[in-house]
């Protein structure tokens, strides 16, 4: 939609968002393969603090709000 903005970080270029948004359009590439754990949103303090002390191993940890989310 053309009400949303992209921003990313150093290095990426717009380019390379639209080629991982088709890759993942297209089922090129699916990012849930990154996706190493799912913690609770009130977890988030001890996640950050894990990442920082190098305790926690995965990729990517994705903060879900508790509410619904089964």
């Amino acid at each position: 939609p053309p009400n949303l903005m992209r921003i990313g970080a150093f290095n990426f270029t717009p380019r390379d968002f639209d080629t991982a948004r088709r890759w993942i359009e297209d089922g090129v590439f699916d990012p849930a393969a990154l996706v190493t754990d799912v913690r609770p949103m009130r977890e988030g303090p001890r996640v950050f603090a894990d990442i920082v002390e190098q305790r926690l191993d995965g990729i990517k940890v994705v903060l879900v709000n508790e509410m619904g989310h089964e």
